[in-house]
């Protein structure tokens, strides 16, 4: 249960300036006894770089409502603010234009880290579809090294924005059924999920909206998972160095095969492979299908080949490997399962 009602002090940073909240409810401290999250109670007023925010103060007391009423203060370890939901949608002054949010997380020097347009919980009574049809379309201003010539801004509806903190994109997650026409390192392609980017700007990964031949290493492969890992356009099934090469690819439609200089044979291959069609993100089963194949991730680092069943998480962690092996001391060859064979986007099932 939260605390009795007691002042908050947001420590000032770089766009985010000292604020204290005089009526909050406690509900997380720190081991040193620092607030960590807490109730705001009344309207009040923080200010940004990015505008005047109000963090939520009312909400439904029924759980299974939309916006309940929650905790709209974290603040990080030294006190600053580190996410803040919002009462409504705001927009906000971004480097990247107007962004809407509901919620946002910062960097240490206050910058935005990410910008939630949309903030609803999911229950038994609000699904992602219900939530998907209050989600606002985004004109997004895509790095030039990924941009196409005829839309250097493209407009979809996105699940969150993230920004590095000097205001550069560094990844946008869609909501499902949404994608994004961009210029890849191998050709012009169409992504959906999500996309991230280097520092530089150049593309760091996309989930492609079809098998997309990407050429690697040790052959061409069929980039594609009809499940990815999570929500979330930080890590995805293609992915590139800085120099445009690519340095890890996700599958389900291809298999490895491995000779090594003794004259010994394995062959490395997607799991449940018959179920190449489905999702557990299909737009018109509510319910998922959880038994979506398991795909082929291989990733090169260092001169070497690691092959391994499952896909990257959220988070970024590597599958365990199945194998790993040298670029010299074996011969690789990629055999697709199918001949032919078109794989469903993520919208669709195979029926």
């Amino acid at each position: 249960m939260p605390d009795a009602p007691e002042s908050l002090t947001i420590v000032p940073s770089r766009h985010i300036r000292k604020t204290t909240l005089h009526d909050v409810a406690v509900v997380e401290r720190r081991a040193d006894g620092r607030i960590k999250r807490a109730f705001v109670n009344s309207e009040t007023v923080v200010s940004t770089s990015w505008g005047d925010l109000v963090p939520q103060f009312s909400g439904d007391s029924d759980g299974d409502s939309r916006r309940p009423r929650l905790a709209a203060v974290r603040l990080d370890s030294e006190g600053r603010l580190a996410s803040l939901a919002l009462e409504r949608m705001q927009e906000l002054d971004t480097p990247l234009g107007p962004l809407p949010a509901e919620l946002v997380t910062f960097h240490e020097d206050g910058s935005l880290k990410r910008v939630f347009p949309l903030n609803g919980k999911l229950s038994a009574y609000w699904s992602w579809q219900n939530e998907y049809t209050l989600a606002p379309e985004i004109a997004l201003p895509l790095p030039a090294a990924v941009r196409r010539e005829e839309c250097a801004h493209q407009t979809a509806r996105f699940i969150n924005i993230q920004l590095s903190p000097d205001g550069a994109l560094r990844s946008a997650t869609l909501w499902p059924g949404e994608t994004l026409d961009i210029n890849t390192p191998l050709g012009p392609a169409r992504a959906r999920v999500g996309v991230s980017f280097h520092e530089n700007g150049r593309l760091a990964s996309f989930e492609p909206d079809t098998p997309f031949c990407a050429a690697t290493l040790i052959g061409e492969f069929h980039a594609y998972d009809p499940d990815p890992e999570a929500v979330s356009g930080d890590v995805n099934s293609l992915a590139f160095a800085p120099d445009g090469s690519v340095c890890r690819v996700t599958t389900v439609q291809d298999a490895i095969r491995v000779e090594k200089t003794d004259g010994s044979v394995r062959r490395f291959a997607p799991q449940n492979a018959g179920d190449l069609c489905r999702s557990s993100m299909d737009l018109d089963d509510p319910e998922g299908m959880p038994d979506a194949p398991g795909p082929l991730t291989v990733w090169f680092d260092e001169g070497k080949v690691c092959i391994a069943h499952g896909r990257v998480g959220a988070s970024g962690a590597l599958p365990e490997p199945q194998a790993v092996y040298g670029l010299q001391d074996a011969a690789f060859s990629v055999e697709p399962l199918r001949r032919g064979m078109a794989l469903a986007p993520l919208q669709r099932s195979c029926g």
